[in-house]
């Protein structure tokens, strides 16, 4: 939920972890009102040549559009809920549109330095060259869907544009053109009056949904010179909720000739990043390696989250399954090494941001129980329910998995006292879990103690160490080594705690 504490420092991250609601609605059928019919005998390269006649891509053809706004994402990961309301971002944005290429520019003026995107590939420009990266594909190319002008370009490079149907949306008929992107059907919703672009609808992969339905809603057009238009408001919904927007407002877009514009780098040709970086959360196929706190306790230390497994008796614990199968694949075979023979297994889900149990499935899949804050029971048991068209294991395993959950409303112990475990809380983190293993006075912070700095998590966590009488030696959590809890004591004891 919080991935490293910084609220200013994630707004990057908002835009590529989103709201989502239960299973995806077939494209088209977003709203109360839509009604599809088919259509035939049209084509779709007469539809297209109309919506760029209608926007002034044609009339422009050769200049390239600057546009600057604002750019507004939710971020999922840093709101205190996993559901809407999140926390939005608002930062602004700089843009230039090659209606020559269809290739588009972000970032500085410059060539040395900023992101460019192409129809299927996002770059990342550093002096003067452009390069691929899967981290540039995650944060960058989805919000290319945010501009019409450049969907229509790409979607008038494909040959493969079809016309599908007449389809009420909004209140009125619109003529929808589909492609494939990436084995995902997509569909364009043209208005069937003036062909400007009303929507854009389709599939995305989604680390914690499968694939989640997309739509990029096009609405309140202005002009912004002769015969050019732009909407004022793009807005992402994400099974209906908000996802990100981008607002230009009248004065914020203009076409400039080409060689008023940044420098296009050469960009080069390369097969675009799999698909499934979009929407990917970017620890995903990190591979953990392991610290010992004791001889049955290990960190599984990686890169943007750590966790801990510990063998209790004769039950393998593991705290938090964070970021994907593929990583809950990695701890699975690092808990088959440390702790050999058949051991059942209980992962502790400590709170419900979504990168934490996003390799939660994977673990009910596999026959684990699952503890959590009986308050979590609802969003956990909405995360298993929820159908992968592209299959992973849960879904592989759907008719023979059953969902084991315990609740934890109060402190409650087990094997004996051997570990224990209680809500924190607090204002900051309700509904969040810390887990204490009293042979090893060892404890797991969950998200909640983020560093050395003081917090106002950090004071929960400390009251809530408190109140349950416990008494740590070492502390550790997914942002946090192992470290001595006389260091988190000497934070709070000098007053400086209440900030987040």
């Amino acid at each position: 939920m919080r991935a490293g504490g910084s609220l200013s420092s994630m707004a990057a991250l908002g835009l590529m972890i989103l709201t989502a609601c239960d299973a995806p609605r077939p494209p088209g059928e977003a709203s109360a009102d839509a009604a599809c019919t088919p259509i035939s005998g049209q084509e779709a390269a007469t539809w297209l040549t109309r919506a760029r006649t209608a926007v002034g891509i044609e009339r422009y053809s050769g200049s390239v559009l600057h546009l600057s706004g604002d750019l507004i994402g939710a971020l999922s990961e840093q709101s205190d809920r996993p559901y809407s309301p999140f926390i939005l971002s608002n930062a602004p944005t700089e843009r230039w549109l090659s209606l020559a290429t269809g290739e588009e520019r972000s970032g500085q003026r410059t060539a040395t330095r900023g992101i460019a995107t192409s129809a299927t590939t996002a770059y990342a420009v550093r002096d003067g060259t452009a390069g691929t990266s899967t981290m540039t594909h995650i944060f960058s190319f989805p919000t290319r869907a945010l501009n019409p002008w450049t969907v229509l370009l790409d979607w008038s490079a494909d040959p493969s544009v079809r016309v599908g149907e007449r389809c009420v949306y909004r209140g009125y008929p619109r003529v929808v053109l589909t492609r494939d992107a990436g084995g995902r059907e997509a569909r364009l919703f043209l208005d069937e009056k003036t062909a400007f672009p009303v929507k854009l609808d389709r599939f995305e992969p989604n680390y914690l949904w499968g694939d989640a339905h997309v739509e990029y809603v096009y609405a309140t057009w202005w002009r912004i010179g002769p015969g050019a238009y732009l909407p004022v408001s793009s807005t992402e919904l994400l099974e209906g909720e908000l996802a990100s927007s981008l607002s230009v407002f009248p004065g914020g877009a203009a076409l400039v000739p080409a060689d008023s514009a940044p420098t296009f780098p050469d960009l080069p040709v390369a097969d675009a990043p799999p698909n499934v970086a979009l929407r990917n959360y970017a620890g995903s196929m990190e591979v953990p390696d392991t610290v010992r706190v004791a001889d049955d306790i290990f960190l599984l230390r990686a890169p943007f989250y750590t966790e801990t497994v510990a063998l209790v008796g004769d039950t393998v614990y593991l705290f938090d399954a964070t970021t994907g199968e593929q990583r809950a694949q990695q701890d699975s075979i690092w808990i088959g090494k440390l702790f050999p023979g058949a051991h059942p297994v209980a992962v502790v889900v400590t709170d419900l941001a979504w990168p934490h149990i996003a390799g939660m499935r994977f673990w009910v899949a596999s026959g684990a129980t699952i503890v959590s804050h009986a308050n979590s029971r609802t969003f956990l048991q909405r995360v298993v329910d929820h159908t992968w068209r592209v299959p992973d294991r849960l879904e592989e395993r759907r008719g023979s998995v059953t969902f084991r959950f315990r609740p934890i409303e109060a402190k409650a112990d087990f094997a004996g006292g051997a570990l224990s475990i209680t809500p924190i809380d607090g204002v900051a983190s309700e509904g969040a879990l810390i887990a204490f293993l009293p042979g090893s006075r060892y404890l797991w912070a969950s998200d909640f103690i983020q560093g050395t700095d003081p917090s106002l998590y950090m004071s929960d966590v400390y009251a809530a160490v408190g109140r349950a009488g416990w008494t740590p030696q070492r502390v550790a959590a997914e942002h946090l080594g192992l470290t001595a809890w006389s260091v988190i004591e000497n934070v709070i004891e000098e007053g400086n705690g209440g900030g987040r």
